[in-house]
């Protein structure tokens, strides 16, 4: 799917605009940048296969469009000054200079070859048909005229190669940074459009958990009326997949370290990984528990010197998620 490959690449061109902030960029990450905005800009494909997704799996095209929102976001929230002070057609030109310095070397080459084959020629005009001489200058010249043409070959062969390299990386040296912003940020748009579309439209889809009902059931029994008010089962399986709840939910005094913990665990059992750490950050906010503090504070509970009912309460969630994997493995 289109949309798919489309994550993908962003990804990478997630990792390659990081990367080269720091190290610069050569023409490898150069091209990879342009051919995703040569292979992407005609969203109109994305958008047509979006809506024919939509009516074959919905659930699918929302978890994409999930990936693909959370990319958008890591790229448009990216330091890029890296890439904007990247000069793309220095990289082109750079990039064929060795071509074009071979290409230039065999045709000096030839040069060379042709006028020494031309002096051997004009020679031969001014010897007898019938002498020795002449029999041995025209064996030379033939030999000369051979050895040109190869050379003449060589040249029209590394001059194709030339301009081919020129023709697959031409891209680089249209490229702008801006293009790959604007793109990505109607990405953005398109992605987000998607996933409002099929929640307003897609009334089953509301239905649809993202932390699944035994592991809900399974971290219910850790910390109801534990880390978290006393809750029913039902509205904590809908509070653990943000879904509406008939009475509030709301995390216990001095708990906020816990439960930071439990949502770390179980946002690492969500797939794919970008749409666990969407939900993370929704499910904090419902908890009124910063993202700050989460960052800063969701493995204390793993550390060396924390306390003995820490380090029981780390072992039972590591216990309801091992028994829900269990259970949905079992035959």
């Amino acid at each position: 799917m289109m949309i798919q490959q489309i994550t993908q690449r962003l990804s990478e061109v997630n990792t390659l605009v990081a990367t080269c902030n720091q190290d610069g960029f050569s023409f490898g990450p150069a091209l990879s940048l342009s051919l995703f905005y040569r292979d992407f800009n005609d969203t109109n494909s994305l958008v047509k296969e979006a809506g024919n997704l939509a009516r074959e799996n919905p659930a699918r095209l929302l978890e994409c469009s999930i990936s693909l929102l959370s990319e958008t976001d890591g790229y448009l929230s990216a330091d890029r000054s890296g890439l904007y002070a990247a000069d793309f057609e220095r990289i082109f030109e750079e990039h064929l200079k060795p071509f074009e310095l071979r290409h230039e070397d065999a045709k000096s080459a030839a040069t060379r070859l042709w006028r020494d084959y031309s002096a051997k020629s004009n020679r031969l005009d001014f010897l007898p048909l019938e002498s020795v001489e002449y029999r041995l200058l025209d064996k030379e010249c033939d030999a000369a005229k051979a050895e040109y043409d190869n050379a003449h070959t060589l040249v029209n062969l590394l001059y194709q190669e030339w301009q081919q390299e020129r023709e697959r990386c031409f891209c680089v040296y249209c490229f702008k940074p801006l293009f790959l912003d604007v793109l990505v940020e109607r990405l953005k748009g398109i992605a987000g459009s998607i996933i409002a579309d099929i929640n307003r439209l897609q009334e089953t889809s509301a239905w649809m958990d993202t932390v699944d009902l035994a592991l809900c059931l399974f971290i219910y029994e850790v910390c109801n009326d534990c880390q978290f008010e006393f809750a029913s089962g039902s509205d904590f399986v809908n509070f653990m997949n943000l879904k509406p709840t008939s009475r509030p939910v709301a995390v216990r005094p001095k708990e906020n370290l816990r439960v930071c913990y439990m949502v770390l665990a179980v946002s690492r059992t969500i797939r794919p990984h970008e749409r666990g750490k969407l939900w993370a950050e929704e499910f904090l906010k419902r908890c009124g528990i910063s993202k700050s503090y989460y960052d800063k504070h969701r493995s204390d509970v793993c550390s060396g010197g924390t306390t003995e009912e820490n380090r029981e309460y780390r072992k039972s969630v590591d216990r309801a998620i091992e028994n829900a994997r269990k259970l949905r493995t079992s035959p």
